[in-house]
Order: structure tokens, then C-alpha cells, then sequence
């Protein structure tokens, strides 16, 4: 049911009003339907070019003005990726947006999505063949989303082969994470060890 929410006075109390418009979908800002909402443009963008996460739909914001931003063929190259993955996709009020990232910078793109979590990491990779290097990120007890974010934008970056994490204290695959790595955490598996 698509609906929106807006500011009434009732009884002398500022409340939030369900409106049943069909302006937009919005939730509680973390989990729905099993999925959480992924934001902003670098993180749904490589959500979508991975496919590691299965989507339900793309959430735009209706007022987003392309010929303004220096990331529009970024913007319209996920809106392309949605309907060729048979997404559907919505424009949406901005604070419909907001609600649903929690005021997050969501940047006008939002995936509702299903949570992408830890891979399990029984034993240790074989060693690399003779000649090559293979460098692993070990993160313990990381559980701050930002650092944990620059943490994967970096190992992406410097080419690491692989990111263990130990599960315990360590902050959860979650869409702030990926939105401080930029979306290095779609792109890269996260590995996990207890």
C-alpha cells in the first residue's frame, strides 16, 4: 500500500498523520519485509552492477533535478539497471526518503533490498600460488559502521584479496556501512570468524 505521511495538529499535539495518497512507500527506516533500504548513488549502484542482493524496487526522489548533479549519468545508469533487472521503480517525495534512511544522506536514490550479511569463514584460504601476494584485511572488534565502511573502501582500493572479520563486537553489513565505503562493501566479500 503506497502511502505518506504528513504534520498535523490534532488536540493541540504536533503528530504524524497516515495519508493514503499514493505518494510514496514508507517504512520505519530499517527493516522491511525481510530487507533493508540501501541509499545513496555509489552503494545502490553497485548493488545493482553486483546482483549479490536481491531487490525489490528503486526509490527515487521525485524532485531530483539530473541536469543539476555531476553524478546524473551515475543516477540514470541504476534506474537502467532496475528496469533491466525488472525493478520497479518509483519517484518519491524527499521525506518519504528521509524516513526511510532515517535522515541519512541517501543523496535521492534508495534500493529496498535484502540484508547482505557475513560469509562464513571455516578455514583460511589456501596460500597463493608461487609469485603472487595475496593480502587479507583481519578486522577484530571493528564496531563503529563508519570506520568499518573506510576500512573496506580501503581494502577494495589497495587490492586486497579478501576482508575477515571477527563476528563478535564487530559492526553488522549494514546500509550505513555501505554507504561510508562507498559501495567497496557490494563489491568485496566479507568474510566472518567467531
Amino acid at each position: 500500500r503506497a502511502v505518506s505521511y504528513r504534520r498535523e495538529a490534532a488536540a493541540g499535539y504536533d503528530e504524524w498523520a497516515e495519508v493514503d495518497d499514493g505518494a510514496a512507500v514508507v517504512g520505519d527506516g530499517g527493516e522491511y519485509d525481510g530487507g533493508e533500504y540501501l541509499y545513496g548513488v555509489s552503494s545502490v549502484l553497485c548493488a545493482l552492477q553486483t546482483g549479490r542482493r536481491s531487490a525489490t524496487r528503486l526509490l527515487l526522489q521525485d524532485s531530483m533535478v539530473l541536469a543539476k548533479r555531476k553524478d546524473a549519468a551515475l543516477v540514470r545508469t541504476a534506474e537502467r539497471l532496475a528496469a533491466e533487472g525488472g525493478l520497479p521503480v518509483s519517484r518519491v517525495d524527499k521525506h518519504s526518503l528521509n524516513l526511510l534512511t532515517r535522515d541519512r544522506p541517501h543523496q535521492g536514490v534508495v534500493l529496498q533490498a535484502e540484508a547482505l550479511g557475513f560469509e562464513p569463514m571455516p578455514l583460511l584460504p589456501p596460500p597463493p600460488s608461487e609469485g603472487a601476494r595475496a593480502v587479507w584485511l583481519a578486522l577484530d572488534e571493528v564496531s563503529d559502521p563508519q570506520n568499518l565502511g573506510s576500512l573496506l573502501r580501503s581494502a577494495l582500493f589497495l587490492g586486497a584479496a579478501g576482508v575477515l572479520v571477527s563476528e563478535k563486537n564487530s559492526a553488522p553489513l549494514t546500509p550505513a556501512v555501505s554507504r561510508a565505503s562507498a559501495g567497496a562493501m557490494e563489491l568485496l566479500r566479507v568474510h566472518s570468524s567467531r
